[in-house]
């Protein structure tokens, strides 16, 4: 989707940043997750959809390489001495970045290049799959304590392919005046972005009168709720103090502050949502309270109103409607803002509600069935979206696990497996063949526990065309059967898509993989039922962990190596580094699986170190943290596997490792209970060890 359009109304960062949420929450879920447990899948066709067109809308690399040119910025202004530009806004389109500033800056340090005397460009460099421009080509090295020169840039809306954001600082007030019903949208879907956008993770929320439907998107802590009057004594006091601060210091202010590294705890901008009463809601507390005290330029507080003004306010921005269309003023721009409807915004909510269920996840290989080949041509096939056809979590196979105990427990591992202890002479870092189930199959393998790859294709295919081909055969992997439509709607989401752009993709996808030594290719061709299936001679890892985890679960004694063999297929995270914008379909998937792995390297894990196996148990936890890394029930198994080989000091590194993955996702955050008692214990034996 390129990034000068709206997609549900939303500007591309606003998507982001609720796909950032999303993922935040997915993996707080996961940490906390207990065997036996799994996220819930989304409950409906339309909010699984929804994740897949914010997904299309990504512009994370925009975001990144955008805050990294900035970060530049502030280092260079920092080492030459100088303030930081009075920037007010940034138009980003396809081919880069524009950045408008109030006064001459003529001298525009790399990466930027100056287009005038207050007009600076900085070119983007495009991935071939996506739209997402990523501005930024010559960024150099990643600064170790970056400071956000700007940290209250927010999209408006979009403009002539571009999408535009505005420095609230530069503004002091935003004023949107319109009719009620718009301007309401307008001031919701920016809230949403404020709260969520790493561009603003600074800021500090206040929000007054808006519904819970645009709170509850919001990532936690950043945001606050509070009454009218109580939100413009705040900003008013903030001003007032900041101001207060810097005649103190001596210093010009907040732009020679954030350059000069100093006074930096009044970096951070505080910003006052105040949306006006709706008819007939009116209340004491939502009477006209503009503050006393005008918000004045970087003076540390800024207000985003749907309120009429006065007319006495000078020097504020307004976004105001005019017949059909919307006008920014003071840049003079017309504008088409982004804008968030209550039941978008409700179905937003639901989206992000991640919610933790009992019933361990570890679904059968679907079964796959070769397909027809009654017809060469895929025009031939039907559009009806009725087609069955999605079979990869619609039949769960869970007798494996919920017959056997996987819990927490300091020996719950005896009822699993009674291996006998690994070799010594095993490293921890060795896994069996990861090809015992790989004999049965000798067609191509498609890789998913891990980066996606493709083993086994004809390697002819130019690498744009083998990222959609690839996502297209890992989709078939896990969707066997799939009809026209529900192929269009996981890979082309909210589009309609024609005979013209769907058939060609399975034309380069089945010429890539080639035909089996039947002589059928591998991408089967439409048969009578209309589906989209992969030969059986096609195998999959995630398919072979599922047998073989199901395998040493059943197996009791001896079951060990099946489930070493089931964690060895794992590369890492499942669908690790794909394009942002693709693989929409497949993060339920992606969770199933890191929960499974989990869950089966906690089982290991118990069962090792029940029977003595520290080695073993060590070589497991290690093994499931690679598919989510702050998975804190495998610290605890990796911790008890340290203490059982009497390595204490590798227990406090594994300690200080889950503390700062866990400060890195929630920097307000830290360990639980369980692992706060294992982590006395081993500041004890420390000491101790230390003290003798």
């Amino acid at each position: 989707m390129p990034i000068g359009t709206l997609t549900l109304g939303l500007s591309a960062l606003t998507c982001t940043g609720l796909l950032a949420e999303l993922g935040r929450r997915r993996r707080r879920a996961q940490r906390a997750r207990q065997p036996g447990q799994r996220l819930r899948r989304p409950t409906t066709a339309t909010t699984a959809r929804l994740e897949g067109q914010l997904r299309v809308a990504n512009a994370v690399l925009t975001v990144t390489a955008l805050r990294t040119a900035l970060h530049q910025l502030t280092e260079h202004c920092h080492r030459t001495n100088r303030p930081l530009p009075d920037l007010e806004m940034i138009r980003i389109a396809p081919a880069g970045a524009t950045l408008y500033f109030a006064t001459d800056e003529p001298d525009a340090p790399a990466p930027f290049a100056a287009a005038d005397a207050r007009t600076w460009t900085l070119a983007s460099t495009r991935r071939s799959d996506s739209e997402d421009p990523a501005p930024c080509r010559h960024v150099g090295a990643q600064i170790e304590d970056p400071v956000d020169p700007y940290p209250a840039l927010v999209a408006l809306g979009v403009t002539e392919g571009a999408m535009v954001l505005v420095n609230l600082e530069a503004a002091g007030t935003l004023r949107i005046v319109g009719t009620a019903r718009e301007s309401e949208q307008i001031l919701h879907a920016m809230t949403v972005e404020l709260g969520t956008s790493e561009l603003c993770r600074s800021v500090q929320l206040d929000i007054a009168g808006c519904p819970p439907e645009i709170v509850d998107p919001l990532e936690s802590g950043r945001a606050r709720l509070t009454e009218p009057a109580a939100g413009h004594r705040w900003i008013e006091a903030r001003q007032r103090d900041i101001g207060a601060l810097f005649d103190q210091a001596g210093h010009p202010g907040m732009l020679h502050a954030r350059a000069a590294h100093v006074l930096d705890d009044t970096w951070a901008p505080a910003v006052l949502i105040d949306a006006a009463p709706s008819v007939g809601a009116v209340s004491a507390s939502q009477t006209e309270t503009r503050p006393a005290v005008p918000m004045a330029p970087y003076r540390g507080a800024c207000l985003i109103t749907t309120r009429p003004g006065t007319g006495e306010a000078a020097g504020e921005w307004t976004l105001c409607e005019d017949r059909s269309s919307w006008r920014l003023d003071p840049p003079g721009i017309e504008i088409e803002p982004q804008r968030l409807e209550l039941t978008h915004a409700a179905r937003l909510a639901d989206l992000v509600d991640v919610v933790i269920e009992d019933g361990p996840v570890l679904p059968a290989p679907p079964p796959v069935r070769p397909g027809g080949a009654d017809t060469d041509d895929d025009d031939a096939a039907s559009d009806n979206p009725s087609q069955p056809g999605t079979a990869s979590s619609a039949s769960l196979d869970l007798d494996a696990l919920t017959s056997v105990p996987v819990t927490t427990g300091p020996h719950s591992g005896q009822s699993i497996l009674e291996a006998e202890p690994a070799n010594e002479e095993r490293s921890v870092n060795d896994g069996p063949d990861d090809g015992v189930l790989r004999d049965s199959a000798t067609g191509p393998r498609i890789l998913l526990l891990g980066p996606v790859e493709i083993i086994g294709a004809i390697d002819d295919a130019p690498a744009g065309r083998r990222r959609r081909a690839t996502e297209l055969i890992a989709y078939l992997a896990l969707r066997p059967g799939a009809s026209q439509h529900q192929l269009d709607e996981a890979l082309w989401p909210g589009v309609r898509v024609s005979r013209g752009t769907r058939n060609p993709l399975v034309s380069r996808a089945r010429a890539w993989l080639g035909n089996a030594p039947d002589g059928q290719p591998y991408v089967a061709m439409l048969g009578e039922g209309q589906e989209y299936r992969l030969h059986p001679e096609v195998s999959c890892d995630w398919h072979d962990f599922c047998a073989l985890a199901r395998r040493g679960l059943a197996a009791g004694i001896g079951g060990a190596d099946d489930l070493e063999a089931a964690l060895n297929l794992v590369r890492g995270r499942p669908f690790l580094g794909v394009n942002p914008a693709a693989y929409g379909w497949a993060e339920p998937d992606a969770q199933d699986m890191i929960s499974a792995i989990v869950n089966v390297a906690h089982a290991l894990a118990e069962a090792a170190l029940d029977l003595g196996d520290h080695r073993r148990a060590r070589w497991a936890a290690a093994r499931g943290i690679t598919a989510e890394p702050i998975a804190e029930v495998l610290y605890r198994d990796a911790i008890r596997a340290a203490h059982a080989a009497g390595d204490d000091q590798d227990a406090a590194k594994l300690l200080e490792s889950l503390r700062r993955g866990i400060g890195e996702l929630d920097p307000d955050d830290d360990i639980d209970e369980q692992t706060f008692a294992m982590t006395i214990d081993t500041i004890t034996r420390t000491a101790n060890a230390s003290a003798t």
